[in-house]
């Protein structure tokens, strides 16, 4: 063992830092599901310096780094699968819709096609059927019935 491997003692254990630790992995792991690779030279890492492979794979193909707003999206949603021809590049708003538009196919709800209550297809869906407005009234009944009455009273 070298000196050089040793982070700290306490006591009778020892721990090792990066190669000299037996559970190393060559600076690669997984964090729910995607495989994370350790970069501290890139400006994108995070506080442990690593950085997601698919990015370093998108980098890599456009010869640039990725801006904080762009994602890398996984066409067949499997998230350690980085080939080149599985990711497509987008921006955070784009991957959003797409991903809305994914689990409610299209729908205005995963199950309902418009507000349960008032009809409404251009208020955004809240939950239970309903949208916002009415989600709201029926969480907040009395605030409801003091802005009716403000509104009457003018």
């Amino acid at each position: 063992m070298r000196t050089s491997q040793v982070l700290k003692t306490r006591g009778r254990r020892v721990y090792y830092h990066a190669e000299g630790n037996p559970h190393w992995k060559g600076g690669t792991y997984r964090h729910h599901g995607r495989v994370q690779v350790l970069c501290p030279d890139h400006p994108n890492s995070g506080q442990n310096n690593y950085v997601l492979r698919a990015r370093l794979v998108m980098e890599k193909q456009l010869v640039r780094f990725l801006n904080q707003d762009e994602v890398v999206h996984h066409i067949n949603h499997v998230t350690d699968d980085d080939r080149i021809q599985n990711l497509q590049l987008m921006t955070i708003l784009e991957h959003n819709t797409y991903h809305a538009q994914h689990q409610t196919n299209g729908r205005w709800a995963r199950n309902f096609d418009c507000c349960a209550q008032c009809g409404t297809k251009e208020v955004p869906h809240a939950g239970r059927g309903l949208c916002n407005r009415c989600n709201d009234k029926r969480r907040w009944p009395e605030k409801w019935a003091r802005l009716k009455a403000r509104q009457n009273a003018i």
